[in-house]
């Protein structure tokens, strides 16, 4: 082999390795920052669920009004013609 095609090789390899660590890196990366998402996304829930009973049991204590309000037709307000 010529040592200029050996050159070119090594450094053609380098620049790939290259290029893997970073993506190595940023699947790294990634996969922090999905972790940490999962945390919070659990603790959201949690407080949700919290908010969630409180409301209810506040609901509970509240007297219960009738869901069926009497409606009432419009006026017609306009004068007739003459």
């Amino acid at each position: 082999m010529d040592p200029e095609d050996v050159l070119l090789n090594v450094e053609e390899r380098d620049k790939w390795r290259q290029r893997l660590d970073r993506l190595m890196a940023t699947l790294a990366e990634t996969r922090r920052q999905r972790v940490r998402l999962m945390s919070r996304l659990r603790r959201i829930k949690q407080e949700l669920s919290k908010l969630s009973e409180f409301s209810d049991a506040h609901l509970r204590d509240l007297p219960r009004v009738s869901s069926v309000l009497p409606l009432h037709a419009a006026r017609d307000n306009r004068q007739s013609p003459r």
